[in-house]
């Protein structure tokens, strides 16, 4: 008997298989297929045929048996019925699986262009069908019946661990678009999180079990009267053994996802609360508890950061519902205000900037402003036309001119030209900048080759009123308000020096100067805190000097990993220093960067 099974699958994997490679022969000849070759074909078929061939294997379980009316004969033989669907499915599970290892082997040497269907939407499918056409097979002597029922269980297979997955990812406050899959997956493999991949494909195979113990458990008592009977008793053993089974799946669930830790942002606030930011939650860490942000925060920070102390101001963007916009966190009380709400096709975050309670965001194409009032909401929105309209620009000032309001904007080129735009929608050409354009104390550095110049606005005019000579370069400053006093002094880097502006009498004094071999750069934050950042990646070393007058002192060297791995870096930041090393993060706070301790961490 088992010989005779093996014959006759390996004839009908035979005749499988010569169809698998004569049909691409075929499709390829046809006019309308013009162009493409055999090989083009060879994939796709072969994907979508081992669906039909897997449904196929398993349907047909009982087939030759019923049509021959040899049933009576087979539950005659000197044999358990469990052996009996051992014998039976043991060549029909290694014709399987034999395919499924000649499409593995396929699919890694194939280009991406051809795959019809990603692994990780095939190989659950297929294997599914398998199976739940296996459970079924002993319930009708039509194939045709047993092919709908088979797809009718699958339709209910994946509602189940879409409950399963869903209901366990929601515990943890979890939404599955973050993860880039769904029970049914649909991305491709290489933006996977590998644990929440694991997780499915495990509730996809955990409940397959139901319907293979139903099938068991009913055809201990199969006869060869009227399947009405048989099939009641299918479906009473599937709803008693799925209640378990779907417990565990959603329990599986619920424990295994979670986020990943390459999905985690942290930020130090000058207030030194510990921000811990992911797509799916936000929390704040202090020393003695952990407050999470309320369920109206949107999904995670876009990198428009603002510290005002006890409120936090950011971008955020929401994907999976092609959204983004301006938030509030109070870091006292965990509530989040979204102060806007845009398409994310067509705003940028990094195009807002913040003046007193005031908040202006720029459109992606530079075409519209809308600005914030974050007392009352109120949004104001400006039109305006330039030529520059379909270029990515950043806000960097802001400020009044004879009782209006301006804006100051550059954009992201070498050589960029900044333009001022006034409330009322006019547009106006400043000058040209060959390094980033700053404006501080109401005073615009633009560069040359050689020189910055600072220009001062009068009477609706830039007038120069300083030319220093050498270019000055890292002056710019994101997130500008203007509730704090004036500066006094500004910090740059020019060839190998690290030099001091005074913004009194536009004197220039030499700080430190550099080595070649180190990377530089002046970190400031309002009201008046310069640090310089020492990078030193021959030695894999990080430095921080506090900048004051024209010292420079040194506070602290720290091993660098990896300063341009965006998960072992460190960063500088108002409250003190991060240390990150992939899970483990640490962080030092001013004056004296010694080491802070957070609960929940």
């Amino acid at each position: 008997m088992f010989n005779k099974e093996f014959r006759e699958v390996g004839k009908q994997s035979l005749f499988f298989s010569l169809f698998i490679l004569f049909c691409p022969a075929v499709l390829s000849l046809l006019p309308l297929m013009s162009g493409m070759s055999y090989a083009d074909f060879l994939f796709p078929t072969l994907q979508f045929g081992l669906f039909f061939w897997a449904l196929f294997m398993g349907t047909s379980l009982f087939s030759s048996d019923k049509a021959q009316g040899g049933m009576e004969y087979l539950l005659s033989l000197p044999y358990s019925r469990l052996k009996i669907i051992g014998i039976k499915v043991l060549p029909r599970l290694a014709s399987v699986f034999l395919f499924f290892l000649v499409y593995l082997l396929l699919y890694l040497n194939t280009p991406d262009a051809a795959v019809a269907v990603p692994f990780f939407v095939f190989m659950p499918v297929f294997f599914c069908l398998f199976v739940l056409g296996l459970s079924l097979s002993a319930g009708s002597d039509n194939l045709i019946l047993l092919a709908l029922g088979t797809f009718l269980l699958f339709a209910l297979h994946q509602i189940l661990a879409t409950l399963s997955v869903w209901g366990g990812a929601a515990v943890k406050g979890l939404r599955l678009q973050w993860l880039n899959l769904t029970p049914f997956i649909t991305e491709t493999y290489d933006v996977f999180d590998w644990t929440a991949v694991g997780v499915v494909l495990f509730v996809t195979g955990l409940l397959l079990i139901p319907f293979l113990v139903s099938f068991l458990l009913s055809f201990r008592k199969y006869d060869i009267r009227p399947a009405g009977r048989y099939n009641r008793r299918y479906t009473g053993f599937l709803a008693i053994s799925l209640l378990p089974i779907l417990a565990l799946s959603f329990l599986t669930s619920a424990f295994f996802l979670d986020v990943e830790w390459s999905d985690i942002d942290y930020r130090l606030t000058g207030e030194q609360k510990l921000i811990e930011a992911t797509p799916y939650y936000l929390k704040i860490h202090t020393k003695d508890k952990v407050l999470k942000a309320d369920r109206a925060c949107p999904s995670f920070f876009q990198g428009f950061l603002i510290d005002e102390g006890r409120y936090i101001y950011d971008s955020f963007a929401v994907f999976d519902q092609n959204a983004g916009g301006i938030m509030r966190l109070d870091t006292s009380t965990g509530k989040v205000d979204v102060l806007l709400r845009v398409s994310y096709k067509s705003w940028g975050y990094w195009n807002a900037y913040k003046y007193g309670s005031k908040i202006a965001l720029l459109s992606r194409d530079a075409a519209v402003l809308k600005v914030i009032d974050e007392n009352t909401k109120d949004v104001k929105a400006i039109h305006f036309r330039h030529g520059y309209a379909k270029k990515l620009c950043h806000i960097f000032g802001t400020g009044l001119s004879q009782g209006r309001r301006f804006w100051l904007i550059r954009f992201w080129m070498k050589k960029s030209t900044v333009l001022r735009l006034w409330e009322e929608g006019g547009v106006e050409e400043i000058a040209v900048s060959t390094a980033i354009p700053a404006y501080i104390n109401d005073i615009l550095f633009i560069h040359d080759e050689s020189t910055t110049k600072l220009l001062r606005e009068e009477d609706g005019r830039f007038e120069v009123v300083a030319v220093l000579e050498t270019v000055l370069r890292g002056l710019w400053i994101y997130g500008l308000t203007t509730e704090f006093e004036p500066l006094r002094e500004m910090y740059g880097i020019s060839g190998e020096k690290i030099l001091r502006l005074d913004l009194e009498t536009f004197k220039l004094d030499e700080v430190l100067p550099t080595e070649k071999e180190k990377y530089y750069s002046v970190v400031f934050f309002r009201p008046g805190h310069f640090y310089l950042e020492e990078r030193d990646r021959k030695n894999k070393t990080f430095s921080v000097y506090r900048l004051e007058g024209k010292e420079a002192e040194f506070i602290r060297t720290f091993p660098e990993a990896d300063s341009e791995n965006y998960l072992h870096r460190i960063i500088l930041t108002k409250g003190g220093i991060l240390v990150r090393r992939g899970k483990k993060i640490k962080a030092y706070g001013f004056p004296g960067l010694n080491e802070l301790k957070f609960k929940g961490l």
